[in-house]
């Protein structure tokens, strides 16, 4: 779920859950860089109807992660397929982010992207989701966050500010 920046409201999510049920990861881990690729069976990873199944063993979820980080930027992209099941699904979610540090403050912009479509589906035939922010956390664990997230099955734009500040060592005690 990490590898989602985009994800601010849990009832929107796009992709399946893979952490939490039937599959295995194989991955390799690199301080500049990760590699995953993901597989599991179709009665494995579907258990709220999201994607179609019957059961049977021909139907699979495929799919793979990379990221890279350099200098402070980091990169990430996911693409997910489902394989012999009713309906056509491909996920594809991107993200990416930057770190600097200005000394008394840590900037973090970051944006991130997801599409699902699935021809014939409850998608069809497609639909997308985004979001984008700006972490400032300061020296003394003071922070200001800032994120809106839009997706197109919503008339509105979620925009969230938090502030938060600690009161002893802060900047108002």
């Amino acid at each position: 779920d990490d590898d989602w920046v985009v994800e601010l409201d849990e009832s929107d999510y796009l992709a399946p859950d893979l952490n939490q049920h039937g599959g295995i990861t194989i991955g390799y881990d690199a301080e500049a860089f990760d590699v995953e690729l993901h597989v599991a069976s179709g009665d494995g990873y579907n258990t709220d109807d999201t994607i179609v199944v019957d059961e049977s063993n021909d139907q699979w979820l495929i799919g793979a992660m990379v990221s890279v980080s350099a200098a402070g930027a980091e990169l990430a992209a996911d693409v997910i397929k489902t394989l012999n099941v009713d309906q056509d699904t491909l996920f594809f979610g991107v993200d990416a982010s930057y770190t600097l540090d200005a000394g008394m403050v840590a900037l973090v912009p970051y944006v991130g992207f997801e599409y699902a479509s699935d021809t014939g589906g409850i998608w069809d035939p497609a639909i997308w989701e985004m979001a984008a922010g700006l972490d400032a956390t300061f020296t003394n664990d003071d922070s200001i966050n800032v994120a809106f997230y839009m997706n197109d099955q919503a008339d509105s734009i979620d925009l969230e500010a938090t502030v938060t500040e600690d009161g002893e060592g802060g900047f108002v005690p």
